[in-house]
């Protein structure tokens, strides 16, 4: 069976998808947790000494976590958005296999046309959704970011 261009390139195409899911991915959540440790506190400073040495820790603690969890956020959203366009690739380019047949000759190739482009819809209308979802979710953890680096520089002032 001889495969022509379009064949050859959407076979590769998969063949690329499916080494990216296959590398092994780190642990999110255990990375996350790991964060949660606070750095021990001194032990031979006075009591109001040690207090605001404390809370400067614990705040460049948060401004660091915060900022991990920015970073990891973007690059999930862009990993997700990835897979969603070469799912919205695949289905473009499977229905443009069709643009030769008219409409009402095969009713399987009608069918088949009408469900890609349903799929084709709802892949682009996931992607809208993904990018307003990661947009809200980015907006909020830079409001954290900056509310922990206030948190920091009050600190940082005190000491």
């Amino acid at each position: 069976m001889a495969f022509d261009w379009g064949e050859e390139w959407l076979l590769k195409e998969e063949y690329e998808e499916a080494k990216r899911r296959a590398t092994p991915k780190q642990n999110l959540i255990a990375d996350l947790l790991a964060d949660l440790e606070q750095p021990a506190s001194p032990r031979d400073l006075s009591d109001i000494s040690r207090y605001v040495t404390e809370k400067l820790g614990t705040a460049r603690h948060r401004v660091e976590q915060v900022y991990t969890e920015l970073k990891t956020r973007q690059r999930l959203h862009a990993e997700f958005l990835g897979q969603i366009d070469t799912q919205i690739r695949y289905a473009a380019f499977a229905l443009d296999r069709f643009t030769g047949w008219g409409v009402g000759y095969n009713t399987g190739v009608d069918v088949r046309r009408n469900h890609l482009e349903r799929q084709l819809e709802h892949f682009r209308t996931e992607r809208r959704s993904a990018e307003l979802r990661a947009w809200d979710d980015l907006v909020r953890l830079r409001r954290d970011f900056r509310e922990a680096l206030v948190e920091y520089q009050r600190a940082a002032r005190l000491r």
